[in-house]
């Protein structure tokens, strides 16, 4: 018998660095001496690590930070600087207080504007992954002093580090503890509050804000991959089964009929949903850079973003969502007070319905906003680590044609959002929470039962159709009117600001997809694509009966369209386009009105985007 079968098979405490070893003896060593060498420089020369090794990781290149530009954080309480600050998947807007620092304000509580105010914060040490052995405890310190009368309250937490008490545990990478504080009881005075922590800290979004009995919440969910469910009962018939949580949600909503994801990709997508834009408006779509990298392009900073707009309306803003496109060192935290992302959708520790729910029973009391982007959907569609475990694979089933498999386990799926949706929902209306809640669902592009990555033609129907659902909730009982066919994003920016009774900002309004002379149309894009050609642009224009898609080249810095290569007309049969029959050639003169309506739209879109071109961070 082989005695390598009895022996423990990577099940240790350190089983990933003993896989790892095996794989890659000398990558490993390397690596190892490093860590050793950092380790030595943080025991023995606690200055030259500091100097050398931690300040730099707090840097603009380092792991941890990221740039600080006041504009994004002005909803904070002012005293000092803030930083984005990454710890673990979690990343926070923060002010940086070293040992010896105090973060300090002073107010007067008013006896009606500020009643019931709470004060929000965050707190995690800051310390070196080579001094973790050295420090045992941080620890969490306020002090609120009455100005008129000198009387001084004062609280002090300790927490273990890299351990656990009889009451808590705590671990590098475990992220920002959370803390309130109720100002009530200090209604009408003068008080100066003080906040210090032990070592160097990140103190994250310091905030005052309202405690209501019947709090305002809008959650805003976009699905990886998902096509409009019911688009896919017309295409694929009774494969797709039966999705009730999803019909019992459309029977208490707004439901659109034919919606367009303005892209085909994630990182695209991203940069629409936080901004209102079309990707030729925003720029930022460029695959052949990795979105884990500072080296990605960022909307520009004077463009208001989604989380901006409810902050201006003293929202808690969050987001928890999956998929590298959404990594926050492309800008997407700016203006969330939480920005919780993990890059695999098969992680232990993705957000998904679970997590919502215990956002909202922690947040129950405060207007909050919610961006989700969930991942059941994006290949590989099955994967099997403990949070997908109880699950019984018909073998036969798997082993069936390539295609007919893919298909079978997209809807088997879709079938698991289906039921996790019907849990969350029960939550709202068991909480009580559902009449306050609006809710938003679409997708960031379709699924991908017939399509390869990187095609000719990636704007084909089951790539850019997703649905739209809108629920009111009670404080904004009015819906919109629904469009025949609309733009995903243009129509939840319209939603989303309606719900708020405010305006669409000047500069969107003016935008095609926002204005009444383009209503009947919805467009989607793919830029710096297909195969990561960085001039590489396709526009679909589609409306009541045609479909007119067209590629081109579109030099992004000098925001000049340049050569055509290539355009298809299609034409509708009800329900949707013909896309097996180019019509260019048959119906020259509906050609030609499209023609001269998409040259119009790009042309508009980039007079923009050299106004407010995507920057590096």
């Amino acid at each position: 018998m082989n005695r390598e079968i009895l022996r423990d098979y990577w099940v240790g405490a350190a089983s990933e660095d003993r896989r790892l070893f095996y794989a890659r003896p000398v990558k490993e060593w390397l690596k190892w001496s490093l860590r050793l060498i950092e380790y030595l420089l943080a025991r023995y020369l606690g200055w030259l690590y500091q100097i050398f090794v931690h300040k730099r990781r707090l840097g603009k290149g380092g792991k941890y930070a990221r740039i600080k530009d006041q504009r994004f954080f002005s909803w904070y309480l002012p005293g000092r600087p803030y930083f984005e600050i990454q710890i673990g998947n979690d990343t926070r807007c923060s002010a940086i207080l070293a040992e010896s620092d105090e973060f300090s304000f002073e107010r007067k509580v008013d006896r009606i504007l500020d009643r019931d105010k709470d004060l929000l914060f965050g707190m995690a040490p800051l310390v070196g992954t080579a001094q973790t052995a050295l420090v045992k405890k941080w620890n969490c310190r306020v002090k609120i002093k009455d100005l008129t009368s000198g009387e001084i309250h004062s609280w002090e937490e300790r927490f273990p580090f890299n351990g656990r008490s009889e009451r808590f545990a705590y671990y590098p990478g475990d992220g920002w503890a959370e803390f309130r504080i109720s100002l009530t009881p200090y209604v009408g005075r003068n008080i100066r509050v003080t906040i210090s922590g032990t070592p160097a800290v990140s103190l994250a979004t310091p905030q005052l804000i309202a405690r209501k009995e019947k709090a305002r919440n809008v959650l805003l969910i976009s699905f990886e991959s998902l096509t409009d469910f019911r688009y896919l009962r017309e295409r694929y018939g009774n494969r797709v089964g039966e999705l009730p949580n999803l019909e019992r949600l459309c029977g208490e909503s707004v439901v659109y009929p034919k919606v367009y994801s303005p892209t085909d990709c994630t990182l695209s997508f991203a940069a629409s949903i936080l901004t209102g834009l079309m990707p030729s408006q925003h720029g930022i779509g460029n695959y052949a850079i990795a979105a884990d990298s500072f080296e990605n392009s960022v909307y520009h900073p004077e463009l208001r973003t989604l989380p901006g707009m409810f902050k201006d309306h003293r929202f808690l803003t969050f987001f928890g969502g999956t998929q590298v496109r959404f990594s926050s060192k492309v800008g997407w935290a700016r203006g969330f007070d939480h920005y919780f992302h993990v890059f695999d959708k098969w992680g232990t520790n993705t957000p998904q319905f679970d997590w919502l729910t215990r956002a909202f029973r922690t947040y129950k009391e405060y207007d909050k906003f919610f961006y989700t982007h969930i991942d059941f959907l994006h290949e590989p569609l099955l994967a099997f680590n403990d949070r997908e475990r109880m699950r019984l694979l018909d073998l036969p089933h798997l082993q069936s044609n390539p295609e007919e498999a893919l298909a079978n386990l997209y809807f088997e799926q879709l079938h698991e959002l289906d039921f996790q949706l019907g849990l969350f929902l029960d939550y709202l209306k068991n909480s009580g929470q559902w009449d306050q809640t609006a809710i938003v669902i679409t997708g960031d592009h379709g699924g991908g039962l017939h399509f390869v990555k990187h095609s000719e033609f990636a704007l084909f129907e089951e790539r850019v159709r997703v649905p739209l659902i809108v629920k009111y909730p009670d404080w904004q009982a009015n819906p919109l009117e629904r469009k025949p066919i609309t733009n995903s994003i243009s129509e939840i920016y319209r939603v989303l600001h309606h719900l708020l009774s405010q305006k669409l900002p000047d500069y969107l309004a003016a935008l095609p997809q926002y204005q009444p002379e383009y209503s009947q149309y919805a467009f989607s894009e793919t830029i710096m694509n297909p195969n990561r050609q960085y001039k590489r642009y396709n526009l679909a224009v589609m409306n009541h009966p045609y479909k007119y898609v067209v590629w081109r080249e579109v030099d992004w810095d000098r925001f000049k369209p340049e050569a055509k290569s290539k355009e298809s007309l299609f034409q509708s049969n009800g329900e949707t386009y013909q896309e097996e029959k180019d019509l260019c050639h048959d119906q020259p003169e509906a050609a030609e009105k499209y023609r001269q309506l998409a040259e119009k739209v790009l042309e508009k879109n980039l007079r923009f985007m050299e106004k407010y071109p995507p920057q590096k961070y």
